[in-house]
Order: C-alpha cells, then sequence, then structure tokens
C-alpha cells in the first residue's frame, strides 16, 4: 500500500480559544444511528473545547479528525473512524508524471507545481508497490532547479515508484555522523523547529540496520532505516533530543513532523482508531475493531477489548516510542502474509503487560496472536527494548503454530508469558526469555546473544545458527517433533556456537531422549536429563 507524503508533514494548527466542554449534540449529531453526523462531529472537534463529549447514543460517522490537544470522553458507539493527525495543504501534494527509477534525478509533472529551488522535497509511492522490488520507500532532497513541470533533484532517488507524488518538508542534514546513544544532533543549517517538536531522523548513509549480520547486503544497502524523536531544546544548529538516538548513521536527516501533542479518546465503542505523528497520546477503557499507531512518541493504551473483525490487524504500532500497552483483550484477526491480533512493527522502548490475545480467525493464515516485526524493505529498523510480561496468547488457527513471533528484535525481553501454540524468534539480538510456558516448539533461528532462556516448558527447543545462547531450568514435555532438543546451522549461518543448557530435563512423553547436533562449536550440557534421570546422549548428524 503506498502512503502519502501527506501524512508525514504537517504543518501546525491554528490556536483556538480553549472552550471546557461541549457535547457532539450541541453542534446537530443525532445519534440515532441512520443520519450521518460526521460533519456535527467533525464541527465539535474544531470548537476549540477541551473536551468533546459523545452521549449515548449511535453516531454514523465517516472520518473524524483529530488535530489539536483535546480529549474525547465517548459514552456511546461511534461508527466510523476517528483519526489523530494534523493536517497538510494539499497545495503541496502534487502528482508525478510517470514513472521514475532509483537513481533517477529529474522528476516531470502533467501540471505546473509549486516547487522552487532550495525548497526540501519527500517523494512517496502512489497507490500499490512492491516492497520486494523496492518500491515502497520515502526519498528525501533538496530541488536544485526547476521549471513548471520538471524539477532536479540533488540526491537521486533511492527507490522505484510506478506512481509517486512530491510534497514539500521541513528538515536539514545532519553535520556529523552519529553514534548509538547520542544525546543531540547538530544541523547543517537551522530550520524552523521548536522544543517539543517530533521529529524523523533518517538514514542516507549508515551502518546500524538489521539483517546486515545475516548475509543480507543488498537490503541493507539501501540506507533507509530511521527513527522517531522529539526536540528538547535548541541550541543554534544543535539540537538536544528527548530520547538518546536507537541508531548509528554515517549520514543523516532531520525531519520535523509536527506538534500535534496531548490527544486522550477514552470509554465506549468506536470502530477504528488512528493516529499518525503524535505525542502524548492516551486511549483507555475502549472497544474497538481496529487500533493503528504510526510514528506516536509517548504513548498510553490500556483497557481496551479488540474484535478484529475483516482486518488482519487488531492492534497494529509502526515506528512508535516509548509507550505502554496494557490490559489488551484481543481476538480474530484475518488475512494473510504475517500479520496478528497484536503486531508490533519497529517499535522502540515498548512495553506490552497484561494481554491476552486469543486465537485468530478461523479463515487467517500467517496470522498470529502477538507478532513483534521489523520493516526489512525498504526500512529496516529493529523493534529495539521491547518487554513482553504477564501475557497470555492463544494458537492461530491456520498456518504456522506460533502464538508469539519476534523477528528484528534488539534487547527485547519476555517474561512471565503462556502461549498455547510455539514461540518463534529469529533475526534478533540480545533476548532474555524467562518464565514461559508453551505447548508448541521453541524455535530460535539466526539468533545473536541469547542471554536467558529460563523457567520454562515447551515441546522441544530448535537452534539454528545461534550464537551464544544461555539455556537453564526447563522441561521439554510431549515433544512436537522427533527430536526434543536440535541444535545447528541455518540457512545462512554455517554452525551455532556458545552453547549452553543447564538443568533441563525431558518428561516422558517425549518420543526420543537425546539431543542431535549438526555444525555446533562449543556445546556445554551440564544436567540435562532424560525422563529418568540419565544424562541426556547426543545425536551428531552428519554435515550437509
Amino acid at each position: 500500500m503506498g502512503i502519502s507524503a501527506l501524512a508525514y508533514f504537517p504543518t501546525a494548527t491554528q490556536a483556538t480559544t480553549p472552550i471546557p466542554t461541549v457535547s457532539v449534540k450541541d453542534y446537530g449529531a443525532r445519534g440515532d444511528g441512520k443520519t450521518d453526523d460526521t460533519a456535527a462531529c467533525q464541527s465539535a472537534l474544531d470548537s476549540g473545547a477541551l473536551e468533546i463529549i459523545f452521549p449515548p447514543g449511535v453516531y454514523k460517522i465517516g472520518d473524524l479528525r483529530v488535530s489539536r490537544s483535546l480529549t474525547i470522553t465517548n459514552q456511546g458507539e461511534i461508527l466510523g473512524r476517528i483519526s489523530v493527525r494534523d493536517t497538510t495543504p494539499d497545495i503541496n501534494l502534487t502528482p508525478g508524471k510517470g514513472s521514475i527509477e532509483n537513481g533517477q534525478k529529474i522528476l516531470h509533472f502533467t501540471k505546473p507545481h509549486p516547487f522552487s529551488p532550495g525548497e526540501n522535497i519527500v517523494i512517496s509511492l502512489m497507490g500499490a508497490g512492491d516492497s520486494r522490488k523496492n518500491q515502497a520507500g520515502l526519498h528525501f532532497s533538496k530541488i536544485l532547479d526547476a521549471s513548471s513541470q520538471m524539477i532536479e533533484l540533488e540526491r537521486p532517488v533511492r527507490f522505484d515508484y510506478n506512481r509517486f507524488s512530491c510534497a514539500t518538508f521541513t528538515g536539514s542534514t545532519i553535520s556529523h555522523s552519529i553514534d548509538r546513544g547520542t544525546s543531540y544532533v547538530d544541523l547543517a543549517e537551522e530550520i524552523p523547529i521548536t522544543p517539543g517538536t517530533l521529529i524523523r531522523i533518517e538514514c542516507l548513509e549508515g551502518s546500524d540496520s538489521p539483517y546486515a549480520s545475516w548475509n543480507m547486503g543488498p537490503l541493507f544497502a539501501r540506507n533507509s532505516y530511521f527513527e522517531i524523536n522529539v526536540v528538547k531544546k535548541i541550541e543554534g544548529k544543535r539540537v538536544y533530543l528527548e530520547a538518546n538516538t536507537a541508531y548509528a548513521y554515517k549520514t543523516a536527516l532531520l525531519i520535523s513532523l509536527g506538534k500535534l501533542n496531548n490527544i486522550t479518546l477514552r470509554g465506549g465503542k468506536i470502530n477504528d482508531i488512528r493516529a499518525t505523528n503524535t505525542q502524548n497520546l492516551t486511549l483507555t477503557n475502549i472497544t474497538t475493531n481496529r487500533i493503528q499507531l504510526s510514528r506516536c512518541f509517548n504513548f498510553s493504551v490500556s483497557e481496551i477489548d479488540i474484535s478484529a473483525k475483516n482486518t488482519p490487524i487488531g492492534f497494529g504500532l509502526s515506528a512508535c516510542r516509548r509507550g505502554r500497552i496494557s490490559k489488551i483483550d484481543a481476538c480474530c484477526a484475518t488475512g494473510s502474509t504475517d500479520n496478528g491480533n497484536v503486531k508490533i512493527m519497529s517499535g522502540l522502548d515498548i512495553t506490552i503487560e497484561n494481554v491476552r490475545s486469543s486465537q485468530t480467525s478461523a479463515k487467517a493464515q500467517g496470522i498470529y496472536p502477538m507478532f513483534v516485526d521489523f520493516y526489512v524493505t525498504p526500512y529496516s529498523s529493529w523493534s529495539q527494548n521491547i518487554t513482553i510480561a504477564n501475557c497470555q496468547l492463544g494458537a492461530p488457527n491456520g498456518g504456522a503454530q506460533r502464538s508469539l513471533w519476534i523477528a528484528g528484535g534488539r534487547e527485547c525481553t519476555v517474561s512471565r508469558v503462556k502461549v498455547d501454540a510455539g514461540v518463534r524468534v529469529e533475526k534478533s539480538v540480545d533476548i532474555t526469555i524467562d518464565n514461559l510456558e508453551a505447548l508448541g516448539l521453541l524455535d530460535f533461528q539466526e539468533v545473536r546473544d541469547l542471554k536467558k532462556l529460563a523457567n520454562f516448558t515447551g515441546r522441544g527447543i530448535s537452534l539454528a545458527g545461534v550464537e551464544r545462547a544461555q539455556i537453564s531450568d526447563g522441561n521439554i514435555i510431549g515433544c512436537s517433533t522427533n527430536i526434543p532438543v536440535r541444535i545447528g546451522r541455518s540457512k545462512v549461518v554455517s554452525a551455532s556456537s556458545d552453547v549452553t543448557l543447564e538443568r533441563v530435563k525431558f518428561d516422558a512423553q517425549c518420543k526420543h531422549q537425546h539431543l542431535q547436533s549438526e555444525e555446533v562449536e562449543r556445546l556445554k550440557l551440564i544436567d540435562v536429563l532424560t525422563s529418568d534421570g540419565q544424562k541426556i546422549k547426543i545425536q551428531q548428524k552428519k554435515k550437509r
């Protein structure tokens, strides 16, 4: 799906005189479930009131926009979507002519455009694209030259676009390389941003992307990972950040995403909730079909009941940072292609606790109760510092039997979690799992530093291309595979290495009472016992 440039680069909303509280019925909403109340409810949202109340009733709406600080208290049912996003004049969004390819610098337009030399421009895909063909990213550049229906870019485009659109943005290149954990950046030029501005740091050339360590060079070479942050203070061209940088960059760009701040939605039923480029967002005590948050900083989501009807993702996060998700009950996601009742994409500093995610839809294939993922193409950003605690996850109704799947995780912790199927962790770094009860396979592929897998039960363990793993105090129960523990190579990592198993026991239901190894360097077994208390035997598989 193409992402319009419109959603990325909002302008500030106009100030309004605060009014304490208004009801949508004060602006003509009927709440009878039949009348289209979109215009009346939007008028209430735009009134300047600090709190908007939806009294008991059923409100039929299209898409309501929340583009300023306010609280929505819902006592009824909202049949439609609430979108939390800033607004941008349509004049800046201009469709291009034809397609463009990676490396191109000249862009053409069917009509005169509003752009001028020296302006910053963002280029995005219009309509559907194919990420496998490098078609779904954003490209940022300064305009070198322009005529009425043509512009020349300073930086050649990095992606391919079947159709494209352009918009201006506020931003500057960063004048130095950035180490991970940096608290400030120096801009090449001063730009009109102030403390409290939400920003995006975009990699232009650089070094700290997932998959780089697993022979995925073509993806890594795209240099297109990013993170969001907030301006803490400004001293000339130096911008201090609310959060230290999550990645290292050789060269990077800072982009303003606006100052939409302090939004609360609470109570009642709301069919669909979306939020983009928002700070200090609170969602609480809501029944819904879907929640999707994108590029939100400092958010809280609690006491939410999600029945994901006709959607592959019930609760979804994309490139969000500093958030807490608690007391969520999600079910029934449907569709295919690696989605879930709860899906976290490239999150930073996210805590997920007391979540119950039950079975997916009976028609789902490749839909999981909880999926922590990361962007592969065109963006490659870790899901980093993710904590999953006190959760109960059901089993998928179709596809691979994984209740929890973590892909591209860095510094992730799983604690006190029960799952009705298996757990898979792949292409991840620095993983800690403690107190896990699983009724399926514990599957680790291309993981570096499995620091702890302890106090667990599972129907087998598979380690493929794992470097450094500490596994202890576990029980293998009713093994779901022929071999209870397999350790060896993966498709891209030639061997597992530095693996320790300590105080692990097979129960009597395991079909085989031995461990299978293939191309393992430095394997250490301490008190790994069969069901009758004997030391486990190692079956050495022939090298392929």
